[in-house]
């Protein structure tokens, strides 16, 4: 009986019993995507690396991947050539399922903005997950 209850005092201390449950980790990812027009699902119609001061809006479309599921906060900044903020768009969801697209647009106003290389920064709850540039050409006229 001492035997016993030896072997299974050593089984339980080295883990032999299998190990505790413990909760999903959650590696969220984003893959962004700008692009000058939305279909009827709201996907990008196109991906762009460059925008010129004629477009008429833009949109960031943000694919979300691996999320914890609860309420989350994106934040989407668009800063000019000389880093000033242009736009901002910041947005609550709660998430549900383990991935989620979001879609922030931004209307371009030729005669206020400048042409440069911008900057377009993705956050998710306070921490920045994805940036990428654009080149904003002058406009045509």
């Amino acid at each position: 009986m001492k035997i016993r209850i030896l072997f299974l005092a050593v089984a339980l201390l080295s883990g032999a019993c299998g190990t505790p449950a413990t909760a999903p980790s959650f590696r969220t990812s984003a893959t962004v995507v700008l692009t000058t027009g939305l279909n009827d699902r709201q996907q990008p119609v196109n991906a762009v690396e460059a925008l010129s001061l004629d477009q008429e809006r833009f949109h960031v479309f943000t694919q979300w991947n691996q999320l914890a599921p609860g309420e989350h906060t994106q934040l989407v900044r668009v800063l000019d050539g000389e880093r000033k903020p242009v736009f901002s768009d910041a947005q609550r969801f709660t998430a549900d399922n383990v991935s989620r697209s979001t879609v922030s647009s931004f209307q371009i106003n030729r005669y206020l903005q400048q042409p440069g290389q911008w900057q377009v920064e993705v956050y998710l709850d306070n921490e920045r997950f994805a940036q990428k540039g654009v080149k904003v050409l002058p406009a045509a006229n």
